[in-house]
């Protein structure tokens, strides 16, 4: 679902940017999955300054829009600011993606992480690892 999310929003800016602009459009996600965005893009400013615009999609079901945000990608949020953007797709009862009610979130790091009122944001997530064996451990097996 993830990778058809990206997908989709590929398409979307290569169409957001335009003919002269889709070259600049980049699915980052499938070459480097630790870079905490999943696409590269620009921002087009009326002053025809060019800015980068790091994109982390998230397909969301449509009434929660409840996504999990990696500390990575949390980290990369607050490292690029007014750069990165989070893109939620809402996803419908069929796994439909619901392409008219995308919303785009500038800088979330701030706009969701810093607005309580607006975003409940849950710590859930734990890390696991299996412990190393040791040798007399290991000595013991078979």
């Amino acid at each position: 679902m993830g990778t058809a999310a990206e997908e989709l929003i590929l398409e979307y800016e290569r169409e957001r940017v335009g003919k002269d602009h889709e070259m600049e459009v980049h699915h980052i996600a499938i070459v480097d999955a630790a870079a905490g965005f999943d696409i590269k893009s620009v921002t087009l400013e009326q002053s025809r300054i060019q800015t980068p615009r790091y994109i982390e999609v998230k397909a969301v079901p449509r009434i929660s829009l409840r996504f999990y945000w990696t500390r990575n990608e949390v980290l990369t949020a607050r490292r690029l600011g007014e750069w990165y953007y989070l893109y939620l797709l809402p996803v419908g009862r069929q796994g439909k993606f619901i392409t008219n009610e995308l919303i785009i979130i500038k800088n979330p790091a701030v706009e969701v992480l810093a607005e309580p009122d607006k975003w409940l944001v849950e710590p859930e997530v734990l890390q696991c690892s299996k412990r190393p064996v040791s040798r007399k451990e290991n000595s013991n097996v078979g």
